[in-house]
């Protein structure tokens, strides 16, 4: 995690935040956009993996023999180039004593022709950029979750601010229901009414307060705090319109369906490659060897160059399948752009439609607000007049709660 980070845990006080610190707070420590940025990682050691297509492979060996096998004895005895005329001595020939022989061997083999191999390594250059797509959506994701957590706290901070206010509206009729119960101006029935309404806000605010404490936990997730962070965010509800993007926005909309779209590339590359792995392949190799009788001694030497065009022609129908299989993972990869892209339009239109119904919402929100506002004051001062009943100022004041709580609600739809 981030020194900065650390250094801010360390604090006692709640840490300050505004939304484009916890947008750049999420861009480095986000846990999601780091798998990403490691499954790009692991795409691009893979990709390379097929350069071994194009470069050489190359090798030393060093290998040390002891033997009395008559055939292997005088093998070495021509590749250290020590023969002599006794060495063909029949006694000698058939029945030699042990001879010591160490090889220096420097291989090369060079892939040539390789048709199969070429198309994976198209495959494989597909399935990166598919996940390079993958990451910059991700990045793009992690903003929207961010945003979304951002806004849910303050929305959640509010939503508690609300329940103490009503909280305190509630403790102040239950005073004024219990004085008029003790003047024998309501009756017990009123009284207990008012208790209730009292408990019901004090028990809309413990559940407003988890809700609170769930969304600050969310928020520390997303960028990287401990569970148990307290926040303190600078107000964004104000340009909560033009903050909140979506993940169904046009760039991060098209990044993602760019990365199936290239997974589909890959998975038709692999079909093809499958099918062209019936084609011979042609490779070239070469070794140059050092025989001694001693540890890495260099006296004789000798080199091999040669071809090697290979057409297997029947693998016990083991390539056949291969080429069903692959066939059939293209034709899947294909349903799955298609699945994919409507899925995408169809969420673009929903989030249009939740947009326009908010916006359409919002001045009935506000006016729902002020008319229960005037409603519970007119109430209240007709019941501290005598001349209202205790269930019809109650309702009022949950009218009031609710009108504040659809406001929110409409706030983060938009």
């Amino acid at each position: 995690i981030n020194t900065s980070i650390n250094q801010l845990q360390a604090q006692d006080s709640p840490i300050q935040l505004t939304l484009d610190a916890a947008l750049e707070l999420a861009r480095e420590n986000n846990f999601d956009v780091r798998l990403a940025e490691k499954d790009l990682e692991i795409m691009k050691a893979r990709r390379n993996q097929s350069n071994a297509l194009f470069l050489p492979n190359i090798s030393l060996e060093e290998t040390a023999i002891s033997t009395n096998d008559p055939l292997n004895v005088f093998g070495f005895k021509l590749k250290q180039q020590v023969v002599t005329q006794a060495d063909f001595n029949p006694a000698d020939l058939n029945n030699p004593d042990a001879y010591e022989n160490f090889s220096t061997k420097l291989m090369i083999q060079q892939p040539l022709i390789n048709p199969d191999k070429w198309l994976e390594r198209s495959a494989a250059n597909y399935m990166l950029e598919s996940t390079e797509e993958a990451l910059t959506h991700q990045k793009f994701y992690s903003e929207f979750q961010v945003k979304d957590a951002y806004f849910k706290f303050e929305l959640s901070q509010q939503h508690v601010q609300i329940q103490k206010e009503a909280v305190e509206t509630a403790k102040a009729f239950e005073e004024q229901a219990k004085n008029f119960f003790d003047q024998d101006l309501i009756n017990k029935s009123e009284y207990l009414a008012a208790q209730v309404h009292l408990l019901q806000t004090e028990s809309s605010l413990t559940e407003a307060e988890h809700q609170h404490e769930e969304a600050a936990d969310q928020l520390a997730f997303l960028l990287g705090f401990e569970s148990g962070t307290t926040f303190e965010l600078e107000p964004a509800i104000s340009s909560f319109a033009t903050a909140y993007t979506a993940p169904s926005d046009g760039f991060t909309e098209n990044s993602m369906l760019r990365s199936i779209d290239l997974q589909r590339s890959a998975a038709q590359q692999m079909s093809k490659s499958s099918k062209f792995s019936f084609i011979p392949s042609l490779n070239v190799f070469g070794s140059l060897e050092y025989n001694d009788d001693t540890f890495l001694g260099f006296d004789a030497d000798n080199y091999m160059i040669g071809a090697s065009l290979r057409w297997e022609i029947f693998g016990g129908y083991k390539k056949i399948a291969t080429i069903a299989q692959r066939t059939a993972e293209y034709k899947k990869a294909d349903i799955a752009y298609e699945s994919a892209n409507e899925q995408f339009q169809l969420q673009a239109r929903k989030a249009q439609r939740t947009i326009d119904q908010a916006t359409t919402q919002q001045r009935f929100s506000e006016s729902s607000m002020e008319q229960a506002q005037e409603e519970l004051k007119v109430r209240t001062d007709r019941f501290n007049e005598g001349l209202e009943r205790t269930s019809d100022v109650l309702a009022s004041q949950t009218k009031l709660s609710g009108a504040k709580l659809q406001h929110l609600q409409i706030l983060y739809m938009r």
